[in-house]
């Protein structure tokens, strides 16, 4: 049976023969960095395990080796991230932008039934924590709003009243010796998911759309710019970047949204027939990226380079970056495993009901040449190079002698 674990190896120390290279460029010349970043949604605890110890054994597993954990749904009263070596950098709750888990689930009896009563009002929360001996130091940090008081209208079993409040919290950290580019790392959690996903059809197209244009449009307007400066959003998107017939995300449509109560009224007030009411589905799900992609942005990865990161059998949890950058790695790391298609277990203690996906990005200046790389380049595999002939030279050398002491003991030819 498939553990976290499988074979006995950290999944997170896998790539580390790449990223062993890409510090050999640093210093032989280069000017990158590497940066380390996780996504971390905690379903605010409701999967977390009881056994307090295990959990933090296989916490502190996974989070090796990451200079920033961006983390969603967590609570603003709950640390389980400072234990295993990281400090709480920004948290949208403590900025007050955020609302009690009883407010974000929209007062969902089974779902808070699913998670201990202590924590119904309890803030939930964006967050982002930096690993304590991380060679990348915070320069500043914040928190900023990215929903609107778009008010819900209720029926067929919906609740009324304010959409959720969503937020973006963000670090801006630099290498400790203060040179080289600027990142701002941001995280967020978009509107979505099986609550918000019931009233799609009013004005959600656009609120989904605009709370990532919103996040970029900060950062386009931040303060204090460099040409070099790099961005990287990363968070819980509700929804995977490609939506197809055969999907996951059409299959939900198809048998949890499409034949509810209220999506129908909402559906025949807007005079949507069946299939534009299948396309404003779609339209809905993709319009974060669509407006990510308008703005040039460009994603880290895809569900066929890393797997599933939901219970259902897609990615949902993405990473995109203001200009090209050279990604190392990038892995999922089983926290949860599949609900449906009676698959074999990835781990034995699930944390969440997410998997995280952990990136390793090279950072470089935007002005960096491919010619000083090839360079750069040049020099780490000539040393390398002539490391091994010398290593070659040396054990033909010792070869030799002992053959001679082989052939002297027993007379020669």
């Amino acid at each position: 049976m498939a553990t976290g674990n499988a074979g006995g190896q950290d999944p997170l120390l896998l790539e580390q023969g790449d990223r062993a290279v890409f510090n050999s460029l640093a210093s032989a010349g280069g000017t990158g960095r590497d940066l380390a970043l996780m996504t971390l949604n905690l379903q605010y605890f409701a999967s977390y395990p009881k056994d307090e110890e295990a959990a933090r054994a296989r916490l502190k597993e996974v989070t090796v080796g990451c200079d920033f954990v961006c983390v969603q749904e967590g609570l603003a009263s709950k640390d389980v991230l400072t234990p295993v070596g990281f400090e709480l950098s920004i948290c949208a709750g403590k900025e007050g932008m955020a609302q009690p888990v009883y407010d974000m689930v929209y007062g969902d009896a089974p779902t808070l039934r699913g998670c201990d009563e202590s924590v119904h009002h309890e803030l939930l929360c964006n967050q982002i924590y930096r690993r304590q001996d991380s060679p990348w130091i915070v320069l500043d940090s914040g928190a900023v709003q990215i929903s609107t008081d778009l008010q819900l209208v209720g029926g067929g079993g919906r609740a009324q009243g304010n959409l959720a409040k969503r937020s973006m919290v963000w670090v801006k950290t630099q290498w400790k010796s203060r040179t080289g580019p600027v990142v701002y790392v941001m995280c967020t959690h978009f509107t979505g998911g099986r609550f918000e996903d019931q009233y799609f059809v009013q004005q959600l197209v656009d609120e989904r759309f605009c709370q990532p244009t919103r996040i970029l449009n900060w950062f386009e307007n931040r303060s204090t710019p460099q040409d070099d400066d790099v961005g990287v959003l990363l968070g819980d998107f509700n929804a995977t970047t490609e939506y197809t017939a055969a999907g996951p995300m059409h299959g939900y449509f198809k048998a949890g949204i499409e034949s509810s109560v209220g999506v129908q009224a909402d559906a025949t007030a807007a005079s949507l027939k069946e299939d534009d009411l299948c396309e404003h589905f779609k339209k809905y799900m993709m319009s974060p990226f669509t407006a990510i992609q308008k703005k040039g942005w460009t994603f880290a990865y895809d569900q066929k380079q890393v797997g599933v990161t939901s219970g259902f059998g897609h990615l949902i949890d993405h990473m995109a970056t203001s200009r090209a950058i050279k990604v190392i790695s990038a892995k999922v790391i089983h926290l949860t495993n599949q609900k449906f298609g009676n698959k074999p277990k990835d781990t034995e203690l699930p944390l969440t009901d997410h998997n995280s996906v952990k990136t390793i990005f090279y950072i470089t200046g935007a002005q960096t040449s491919a010619t000083q790389s090839a360079s750069v380049m040049k020099k780490v595999l000539g040393t390398k190079a002539v490391a091994f002939g010398a290593s070659v030279l040396c054990a033909a050398t010792l070869g030799y002698l002992a053959l001679s002491q082989g052939l002297s003991s027993t007379g020669g030819l």
